[in-house]
């Protein structure tokens, strides 16, 4: 808006390059030029469309809803959009529930361990059964060996395993988030 008022600015001290200009007060110029933004808001503006999901940490533990099914039915009935599948031990359970409920899982967070040099044998199958979801792949990273800072081998072995992940990934038309832990 600012822009477009110092454009307007310009036009008007230009040797009467804008003749309508100098005819109309500045109050009107202004109100036209803020109906015109509303006007082209809708066409320009980007709409992002993102689920609105729950961590499953919000109801895991609960001596109520102490099953998959029982939880996903609670949150589908809330009006989420999906939960998240938490890591490769619940994968299987957690996706019947789902299955069952005809509800999204709209983030899958999976451990990469920088202890072992490779990443669980079961992801990239649980992967392939999200194929087409839209889930977002979501793995943190930890490690208990003592990295030297600046000798690149914790960065040389991250980046192998999150591009073996973000293979899989795009093979089933997933993306990849990193989930920032630290201290994990």
């Amino acid at each position: 808006m600012l822009l477009m008022l110092c454009w307007l600015h310009l036009l008007q001290e230009r040797n009467g390059l804008c003749k309508i200009f100098k005819q109309l007060n500045m109050r009107t110029v202004i109100f036209l030029l803020l109906l015109l933004c509303c006007f082209f808001e809708k066409t320009y503006s980007q709409k992002v469309k993102n689920d609105f999901f729950a961590l499953h940490n919000i109801i895991r533990g609960d001596s109520i809803y102490n099953t998959f099914d029982k939880q996903v039915s609670l949150i589908k009935s809330t009006g989420y959009d999906g939960i998240e599948i938490n890591q490769v031990e619940s994968f299987e359970g957690m996706k019947e529930a789902l299955d069952k409920h005809s509800f999204k899982a709209s983030y899958f967070y999976v451990k990469i361990n920088l202890d072992t040099p490779y990443i669980d044998k079961r992801v990239e199958g649980y992967i392939r059964q999200l194929k087409g979801s839209k889930t977002i792949i979501a793995p943190f990273i930890i490690s208990n060996l003592k990295f030297t800072p600046g000798n690149g081998k914790a960065d040389t072995l991250v980046v192998r395993l999150m591009q073996q992940l973000a293979g899989w990934a795009k093979s089933s038309g997933l993306q990849v988030a990193t989930y920032p832990h630290l201290v994990f």
